[in-house]
């Protein structure tokens, strides 16, 4: 076992106390490894979500200003329809935009949780991101 803490301890150029001290400290640190891969997940799917919510936003909005454009010229004939489809184009606008702001507070939250709970993993992940 000492053979084992020695060669991790030099893998990251830290002390075998300190090894030592991640080994007593393991069942908080695996609940901690397993909060921050939760968060970490929920993180991942709010950033693609909210990508998808932002460019079905854009998509849409921009979709129902040249709707709204091209219904106001005065050569149109089709008047209810234009209304129609500019009404659904707005609607999906306003649900894709909420969509993105509910994925960002989501994002934001799974952040600020993360760094509370699981602190001593937030740590060493930037350790070893910083000696890379």
């Amino acid at each position: 076992m000492d053979a084992l803490i020695q060669e991790i301890a030099k893998t990251f150029n830290i002390g075998n106390e300190a090894v030592q001290n991640i080994i007593n400290n393991y069942p908080q640190l695996r609940a901690q490894v397993a909060y921050y891969t939760v968060t970490t997940t929920i993180q991942s799917i709010m950033f693609v979500l909210g990508v998808i919510a932002f460019m079905a936003f854009l998509f849409s909005a921009g979709s129902a200003i040249t709707n709204a454009c091209e219904y106001a010229k005065s050569n149109y004939h089709r008047e209810e329809s234009g209304k129609r489809i500019i009404s659904l184009l707005t609607k999906v606008a306003i649900a894709s935009f909420v969509v993105f702001v509910v994925c960002l507070i989501t994002f934001v939250v799974m952040t600020y949780l993360q760094a509370v709970n699981a602190p001593d993993v937030v740590f060493i992940q930037t350790l070893v991101s910083q000696m890379k």
